[in-house]
Formats: C-alpha cells, structure tokens, sequence
C-alpha cells in the first residue's frame, strides 16, 4: 500500500512501481541464470565435440607423401630397408646384394656376395634367409641390418662435422647423426646357418619358402622333377657355453599328381601345414605327421578364367594373399577346427581390388596385418587384412618388379627398371573401421567371422581384436536385469507409500527408502563382491527360491489379514501392518533356506548312471547313432539326443557309464543344480520348470480373478492365492514339456555354467542402487494426482485398491514412465557394481550366471593404461560416444513417450 500522500498522488500504475534496487537484483538474477544455463548447454557440446573430435580420426584412411626418387636401375629378386628408411639392399639372382642410400641415392662400395642363385625366399620377420643354388642344394642365414650407436669419440674428424640429421654415405653402410654427440651406423649383415643338401640328386628346386619357427628353421621346396621336401635345421646351443650344433632332418611331401608346375609353396601353422600354389589358382594343402607331409585337400584360390600372379603369406601365417591376373588381392585363411580337433580347411576372408592389371607384388607389414600390392600398371595399395580398410594408396612407376613396406609401417617403396621410388606414410588406425566395430569379423584362424572384444594381443602375430558390439550387449544385459528386479519393487512400494500408508508414517518411510540413494556405488560394489558374491555361490537353490517362496509369502498373508475377526483389519494401526509383511518376508526367507537345498537335490536329482559319467567311470559306447558317427564336437542339444537313448558325452567322446562302478548321489560332493547348468548330465525339463513357474503364476492369478468377481467375501483373496498357486504348478509343467518338446534348452539361453561373479549379483545389488531413484519419482507422480480424482472413484464404490490401479496409476504414468527411464540411465552408466561384481569378460550370452562386460567398466580398466593418442585410445572415447548416443536415445524416447501419456490425462 502507498505509504505516503505524495505516493498516493502519483498515477494508480506508478503507485506499485517497484524500486530501482529490485529491479536491478531482478535483471542480473535473470542474466546470471541465462548465462549460467548457456553455459551448462556450451559444456555438454563441447563435451560432445571432443568426444568426436577424439574418435573422428578412427574413420580416415591413411596419409601418403611423396618421399625420394632415386635413379638406379634393379632386378631385384627381393629387397628390404631398414627401420629409420636409410637404407635399401636389393638381391640380386647373380648373388650380389648392393645397398642404397635412400637419402642421397649413392650406393654402398661394399656388397654383400651370397653367391648365385635360381630361387630365394626371404622372411622380412625373422630374417631368415634361404638361396636355393643350382645343384639342388640350400644355403641357410640371416639377412639383417645392424644399427650402432656411436659417439663423437669413435669417428674421425670428418664425420663428425655432420649436422643433426643428416646421413653420410660409408664404405659399408649409412651414418647419421642423432644428436650433439651421438651417430647411428646402420650396415647389412649376413650371417650363414648352415647348407641343406640334397639327400641324393635331385633336379633344381622351381619353388621355396622358408620361415623360423623357434629354434627350427624351416625350408620347404619343390622340385623340377615333381618332388618335393621340407628341411627342418634344429639349432641346439650348450646351456653351459661351447658352440651351437644345428641338426637336419627332412620329410618328403607326398605331393600329388598335377599337370602344371608349381608357382609358390607357402609354409603354415609354424610348419604344420604348407601349399602348393600353381598358376591356374589350385592350391593342395598338405598336413605334417611324423614321418612325411601328407595330402590334405585341394582349393581353387581364383576364378575361372583369372590367374594367379603372385602369392605371399601374412604375418603369423595362417593366410595367404593371392594376387590375380585380374587386379585384386585374395585373402585365404587357414581355420583352425574346432577345440577337438576338427577337419581344417583353407576359406576365402575377402577380396581387395587393385585395379584392372595383374597384380604382379605383394608384400606385408612386420607390425600388423597391412599389406601392400603393386599391380603392372603401377596402382599401388595398402590395406589391412583384417579390417578391411585402405590405409594408403599411390601411383608408382610401370611395372613394378618389387614392393616393400617399412619395419615400422611409417613408409613403403616401390622398385621398377626405372630407379627405386619411396612415400612416407601415416597409416592413421588401420585395425579399425565401422564394420570392426559393430559387426562380426573373421579373424586370423577362426572357424567364422565373430564379434570379440580383446584389446591385448596374445603375442606379436596375434592382432587387438575391438569390437564394441559385447560391450554394448553386456550394458543392455546388465540393466535389463537390474530393471527386471527393481522397477516391480520400486513401482509397488511407491504405491503403496502413495495410496495406503497414513502420512505420519510415510513421512518417514519415504526418507529411509531415499537414503539408500546417498550409499557411494564403490560400497555397493565392495558388498557384492566380498558379500553377497560368496553367498549366492554357497546358497544359490536358497537364494534361487527365495525369490519365489517370500512373495509367495507377503500374498498369503495379504490375503489372511481381511479375515481378521470383526473389524480388527480396519482398527489395527498402519504400522501393524508393516510388520506383518516384514513377518512375512522373515518367514519367507527361513522357508527358503529349509526347503532350498532339498528342492535342488529333488528337482535336479542326478541319478546313479550320471554320478558315475561324472566321476569318469565310464566306457566307449559300442552302438552310437549314425548321425552322431565322425562328429568332433556336440551340441547341448546332441548332447539332450544321446542322453534320451542312455549315451553320454565326455571329451567329444560317446561313452556309456560302468554298471560296476556306479556312483551313489549321496556320496557326490556336487551340487546338483551347478553340475545341471553346466549341461553335462540331466534333462532340460526341471530347468523349464523352475524358470516358467513364475509367468504360471501370473498366468494362474488372471484366471483365479475371475473366481467370486461379484462376491465380496472376506476370504475370496486367500482363495484366489490358494488357486493360483496350485494351477501354477500343472501349467509350468504343461509349458516346460512343450519347451522340450521343441528341442529347446533354457541351458542356451538365459541359463548357463555358473560362476561367482555374475549378471544375477549384478542385477540384484544394481536393482538396490536405482530403487531409491524409481520409488521416489514414481511416489511423486502419484502424490501429484489430484485427490478430486481419488474422491471421485471412492464415491463411485471404488475400494482404494481399484482406486490406485485404475485411476492413480494411469495419470501417473508419465512421471513413472520418467521415474524407470532415469533409473534405466543410471544402470546403464553404473561402472564400479559392475566393475566389482563380474568377472569383466566381455562375452555374448543371456546367461544370467555367467560374466559380462559393460562399456562404462570397459573405459574405467583399460583408459589408464591405454597410449595416448593410439587405436586404443581412441576407441575407448568411442565407448563415450556409444554409451552417450544410448542414454540420449532412451531418454528422448522416454521423453516423447512421457508426453504423449501426459497429453491424454491432461484434461483429468
């Protein structure tokens, strides 16, 4: 009110202007608040641009820049350059290997003499080197360039006038200066091993390749006159000092008839296998036994009218490219088999095209699986073998007689009857590309293409396997059963807080129930792991039951408590009630701990015959099946098939157990529930039993609603939990046998070996972290109905239950629907439960027992120790944006779908 005559004077507008102060405290509020959420919005896109800015370069294919030209003529039989790209040595059939400086273009004076030679092979791995001479002889050594480090004081006054970086050209090699007082020499170095020589006379060898595997140097060639051996040269070095001794031994390959000559042999498997590759593509591939390399199959590497123009193995070899009279690369794997030692075949991964000429030179990277091809027309590429990605490209001079990668894939060359021509390459992350990423790839030895995340290689052959696809399946598979158990929960208990308890006691149940949101995730986790981890393992058929028997138990009493004498049900006070289901959920509990263990002993009871496959009493089946005759390995479903007829599987073998040596199943250590999830022994059928008694007992509860519908007696509620829970038991019987009918198991899907970290510890200790989250939005939600629509029902002879279901929940829907959509994003970015309550494998199945994955937990391990900067790195910012593009979708969605509920009871 105006306070002075003077104010009341004023116009009636200007009588409640307020003062100047508060509208200067009002405008900066509102500036402050604008900038601040301006802000918020620039800090979460930039979050987002780095995120990308980090992964985009996991997209791009490699850089090439033009390095050197040099002008010197080469018949290379093959080349190599060293490591710092200072120096090139050519080989040539005359047996003369000049070097080059690749800086200034002079050539070394000093060459190394190796002799003449009709064919060489050349490891650029190991450097092992093999001169097949023309009286059918084998000389053996090491090829390799040696790096000195030299100081000042070593060189005479003329070479240490070099400036840093710049390369001198030697008597016997390069020499640069790395520092102010520090030089490197590098020169090329033969050191021999060894001559093989023919166990007789023999015709010159037309095809040989050699490679070191351990202490074995391995040589396998063929001859003019159809013959062909391996020559195997053990070193064996005295552990005491002395001089090393080196043992030959030779096993002829029982080679095949075949009309052409061969064009290449390739050594496999560390020497298990090799190929005969001829030029019309055929390939016979050949099996090392103890006394010679016996056929194994026969494969047509090209297509019908192409050619094969040169052929090289990759690193690790266990593939082979093929490069065709068509201009494309092949690629073909040896698979391993199976884990019992199933037939091996040589398949085709994929194709690579050069261009429209023959692809004359192959050769591949010491680091990974990159390779380059060089076709006549002079298109030159890189590719990874496994990702499938161009990591390079560039046009070299016409016919190219050799190509060469860089030991450590920072450059390549390309050697023509012109000079010698090199690039400098920044390969980028050839080990990735969306496909490596998301869908299933075919790696080096596999039976099929897979998805695998394993970001450490096993050894240096081995290559980083990224898939994210197991670290997203194991994100959803953690929150969907973190869901499954807290959103009835936490949904049920905000009803029931929200519709039935007086508001002195729910004012304090609701801050107790929100307090477990304050535990830190770390405690949560500590308690799973060190807690309730060990005590799933002691008391799974406990644990199992429990979640069956204690809300079987809370029904029961529910419907006890209306039969309450008089109306002692209604006068009882609230906090009785509470009680009485804690009683209830007490008493659960003990019922479960009882009849748990006897349940399991009676529902996966593992007979005598089963005990003794079990204790490895058993003996070959004399009768097998015809289907299961020559099989290497079973599935759980053969393994079901052979059980029905009394057969077992043990070690991929088909057994039947001792009738002397039976087990008695009170004397086996084993739980039976544990030993059934393995899949060794027992039917599928008690498996079904136990995991559809649930949905039963849904399905059982909708038809015994139908039971008094017009009635309202005291004792219908108890009559109609009596009835559904004994109809549960006949329909879970009838739907498990028609599961098994089906050949189904649920031992493939969500059952499985049991381990002690696992999605179940996961998805219970994961569900109490999001409870508090769900029940106290959803609590809100219907806190925010108006009691207009509450009195409106019970007017109408509602009782307060079908007030809360069929008024209540519908116009709450959207605020719960928000309430489970935040807490789906808070189980989806949890890291520590998970990081302590799993194993941490990132595997692929519904196994509710088994170990899982998540992208979150992935990024908390690996991201300290990955190299900044490097392929790992990168991808693990791309499990960032991977696990930031799935909460925006789920919380856009929920958003989309919340409006959507909160238009329809807008009206109400």
């Amino acid at each position: 009110m105006p306070n002075s005559q003077e104010q009341r004077d004023r116009p009636f507008h200007e009588q409640f202007r307020p003062r100047q102060r508060v509208l200067l405290i009002d405008k900066a509020a509102e500036s402050i608040i604008t900038l601040g959420g301006l802000a918020v919005i620039a800090a979460v896109l930039g979050i987002i641009a780095y995120l990308l800015w980090v992964v985009y370069p996991l997209t791009q294919p490699g850089k090439v820049t033009p390095g050197h030209q040099i002008a010197a003529a080469t018949e290379p039989a093959f080349a190599i350059v060293d490591e710092y790209e200072r120096l090139v040595s050519i080989a040539e059939p005359k047996g003369q290997i000049r070097s080059i400086s690749l800086e200034s273009g002079e050539q070394i004076p000093a060459s190394l003499e190796v002799g003449p030679f009709v064919r060489a092979s050349f490891s650029p791995s190991t450097g092992l080197l093999a001169l097949a001479r023309p009286d059918a002889s084998v000389d053996v050594g090491t090829l390799s360039f040696r790096t000195d480090v030299l100081m000042r004081s070593d060189l005479d006054a003329e070479q240490s006038t070099l400036t840093i970086g710049q390369v001198r050209t030697l008597d016997e090699g390069v020499l640069e200066r790395t520092g102010d007082d520090q030089y490197r020499r590098i020169t090329l170095t033969y050191e021999e091993a060894g001559r093989i020589d023919p166990p007789e006379l023999q015709s010159p060898i037309i095809a040989i390749d050699a490679e070191e595997f351990g202490r074995d140097k391995v040589v396998a060639a063929v001859h003019v006159d159809g013959s062909g051996g391996v020559m195997i040269m053990t070193t064996r070095r005295s552990l005491v000092g002395g001089a090393s001794n080196s043992q030959v031994r030779t096993l002829p390959i029982e080679l095949v008839d075949s009309e052409e000559p061969p064009l290449a042999i390739v050594l496999l498997d560390s020497g298990k296998e090799l190929a005969i590759i001829s030029e019309s593509g055929r390939a016979d591939r050949y099996s090392r036994t103890a006394s010679a390399y016996a056929f194994a199959e026969t494969s047509q590497l090209v297509g019908e009218g192409e050619s094969v123009a040169s052929v090289e193995p990759l690193l690790g070899r266990n593939s082979i490219l093929v490069g065709t009279s068509g201009g494309e690369v092949l690629d073909w794997m040896l698979t391993r088999g199976d884990s019992s030692g199933g037939v091996r075949t040589l398949v085709k991964v994929r194709g690579f095209r050069v261009g429209a000429s023959p692809v004359s030179r192959l050769a591949t990277s010491l680091r990974d699986r990159t390779f380059i091809a060089g076709d006549e027309a002079g298109q030159i590429r890189l590719w990874h073998a496994t990702s499938g990605k161009l990591v390079g490209s560039a046009q070299g001079p016409e016919s190219v007689r050799s190509v060469v990668v860089s030991p450590k894939l920072d450059g390549f060359l390309a050697l023509s009857a012109e000079g010698i021509t090199s690039w400098k390459l920044d390969p980028g992350h050839p080990t990735v590309t969306l496909e490596s990423l998301f869908l299933p790839v075919w790696y080096e030895g596999d039976q099929k293409p897979s998805l695998v995340y394993q970001s450490t290689a096993a050894d240096d052959s081995a290559e980083p396997k990224l898939s994210l696809t197991p670290l997203i399946f194991g994100t959803l598979k953690a929150t969907i059963f973190a869901m499954l158990f807290a959103v009835p929960i936490a949904v049920m208990a905000a009803i029931y807080s929200s519709e039935f308890l007086p508001k002195r006691l729910r004012s304090r149940v609701k801050p107790a129930i929100e307090m477990m949101a304050s535990l830190p995730s770390v405690v949560l986790g500590f308690i799973a792991a060190m807690i309730m981890a060990p005590f799933v393992r002691d008391h799974l058929s406990s644990v199992l039951v429990g979640l069956v028997i204690v809300p079987m138990a809370i029904l029961l009493v529910s419907g006890v408590w209306p039969l309450l004498p008089g109306n002692l049900a209604w006068r009882l006070p609230q906090s009785v009630q509470l009680v009485t289901i804690l009683v209830a959920c007490l008493l659960g509990i003990a019922i479960s701990a009882s009849i748990g263990p006897a349940l399991d002993r009676g529902l996966f009871a593992i007979d005598n015959r089963e005990q003794a496959v079990l204790a490895g009493h058993v003996e070959q089946a004399r009768e097998i099946p015809e289907w299961a005759e020559g099989k290497a390995s079973f599935t759980l479903a053969d393994r079901n098939t052979l059980r029905r007829e009394g057969l077992y599987v043990q070690n991929d073998r088909i057994v039947i157990p001792r009738a002397d040596e039976l087990v008695d199943q009170a004397e086996s250590p084993h739980s039976p529930l544990k030993v059934w999830l393995t899949g060794m022994v027992g039917s599928p059928l008690p498996g079904w039993v136990a995991l559809l008694f649930v949905p039963s007992l849904a399905i059982a509860g909708i038809f015994a609603m139908g039971i008094g519908r017009q009635s309202a007696a005291r004792w219908l509620p108890l009559v109609r939990v009596g009835v559904s829970i004994a109809m549960a038991i006949p329909i879970a019987m009838i739907l498990a046998r028609i599961c098994v009918a089906l050949g189904w198991d649920a031992r493939e899907s969500i059952l499985g070996t049991f381990t002690q970290r696992n999605t179940f510890v996961v998805g219970i200790i994961m569900g109490f972290a999001i409870i508090p989250i769900i029940f106290t939005l959803s609590d809100d939600a219907m806190q925010s109905v108006p009691n207009s629509l509450r009195a409106a029902s019970l007017g109408a002879g509602a009782t307060q239950w079908q007030t809360a279901m069929r008024i209540v929940l519908p116009v709450a829907a959207s605020g719960i629907f928000s309430a489970v959509m935040i807490g789906l994003g808070r189980a989806a970015g949890e890291t520590m439960i998970v990081l302590m309550a799993t194993g941490n494998t990132p595997v692929m199945d519904w196994n509710i027992f088994g170990g899982l994955r998540t992208l979150s937990a992935n990024i908390a391990v690996e991201l300290p120790e990955a190299d900044r900067g490097g392929t790992h790195y990168r991808v693990l910012f791309l499990c960032g944006v991977v696990l930031f593009a799935i909460t925006f979708v789920v919380n856009t969605s929920a958003e989309i779908i919340r409006q959507h509920f909160r238009k329809r009871s807008a009206m109400l």
